[in-house]
Formats: structure tokens, sequence, C-alpha cells
């Protein structure tokens, strides 16, 4: 069963998410590594008792991991209705405190500064798929959404394919939403490593990061985000 789009823009369609998850059911897929490849990073700046946001959250196991040893406040929304009634009815009984919305991350119905951590693995990249004006206004809304949605001090991490600075950072200096607050009101780390890429050779590294912002004093106001 082949679940790979025939090209990149499909990954920004609604469809093919849908089609995506109704094949592969309820198995896991992860992108960008498991929870016990990822969780040194990810302990290092999320507390048990912070609410964190998981946007694009798809079928991955991260967000059960993660309650599983103490993580409870967690929220995940997809744009897929198939896959969040999938993750509801496996997590009803088991993990009753944590939430699946099905929500648009451009457009998303949570309060200004709702979150102390804002989680993306890999759906930035699934957007970003080109350098046309049209994808580029849409992860501005991604990008400003999530700092929106954020709490001053709080941390939004994303987590992207590549290993160099421009292809992570590039977003987040060049739509109009980040130009501003990457100099004056947000501080940036980036965290690197590489793994096997799941389902291929041992000898088949793919190298991913994960590039954390903090967000300054004051809540973001999308109203201010435009140039």
């Amino acid at each position: 069963m082949n679940l790979l789009p025939k090209s990149s823009k499909e990954f920004g369609s609604v469809d093919y998410w849908e089609k995506f998850f109704q094949q592969r059911g309820k198995k896991a897929f992860e992108w960008y590594g498991t929870y016990l490849e990822l969780c040194g990073v990810l302990h290092k700046y999320i507390k048990p008792r912070e609410k964190v946001l998981v946007i694009g959250c798809g079928n991955s196991e991260l967000s059960e991991q993660l309650y599983d040893v103490g993580y409870r406040d967690i929220v995940n929304i997809d744009i897929s209705e198939v896959v969040i009634k999938q993750m509801k009815e496996c997590n009803a009984t088991r993990r009753p405190q944590m939430s699946f919305l099905k929500m648009d991350m451009t457009q998303m119905e949570f309060p200004d500064a709702s979150f102390q951590v804002v989680l993306d693995k890999g759906t930035l990249d699934a957007v970003l798929t080109d350098e046309e004006e049209k994808t580029l206004q849409q992860v501005d809304r991604m990008l400003a959404e999530s700092l929106r949605a954020g709490r001053p001090s709080g941390s939004l991490a994303w987590m992207r394919a590549g290993n160099s600075w421009r292809p992570v950072l590039w977003p987040f200096t060049e739509v109009s939403s980040m130009k501003a607050w990457t100099t004056s009101k947000l501080s940036c780390r980036l965290e690197s490593w590489s793994w096997p890429q799941l389902g291929c050779p041992a000898s088949s590294r793919s190298p991913f990061c994960l590039w954390v912002g903090t967000l300054g004093s004051g809540p973001f106001s999308t109203k201010t985000a435009a140039p």
C-alpha cells in the first residue's frame, strides 16, 4: 500500500490526509522519529505541568507516550476528521484528560495565550511544499496562529527535515508574521540530530532538526503581524 503522494503539493490537501488515514487505519505513522528517539530533547523544553498544543497530530503516538509519563494537559488538533475520530476512540478510556479536535491550524479557535508549549512534528514541512505566494501566506497564517495561541515566555517547537540553518529558519525570517519577532521577541535555539528513518536500512541516515523559540513578554497579535 503506497501512502506517499504523487507530488509534494498533495501534502497540503485535506483529501490526501483523509485517504491517508483511511488506508493507514489505526496503526501509528511517525514522521521524524519516535518518542523514544525524541524524549530527551522534548523533556528538556516541556515540563509535565505545562499545557501543550500539538498541531497536525495525525496518528502519532508521541502525545500518548508523553501523557503516559506525566504530561496530562495535551490538546491535539488535525485537519483530518478521519484521524481525529480514530484517536478519540483509541484514547477516550485510557487517557481521558487528553483531547483531540478537528481544527485548521491556520484558523485555530483557542483564545490568545492558551498554551505554554506549541509543538509541531512535521506539519510545517507538509504545508511548505514550495515558495509560491499562496503557500507562504498559508505558512504565515500557521505561524501567526501558533504565536497567538502561545503564552508569553512559552515555547514554540517545530520539528523539520534538514540539518542546516537556512531550511530550518527560512520560513521564520521570510513570512510577514515572523520578520520582526525572530529578532526582537523570540529567543531562538536549534537542536539537531539524525537517526535511521523508519522503514529504511540502518545505513540510511536522514537528518532532522528541532527549532525552539521562546516568546518574549506581551501577547502576540495577528493584527500587528502584517507588513
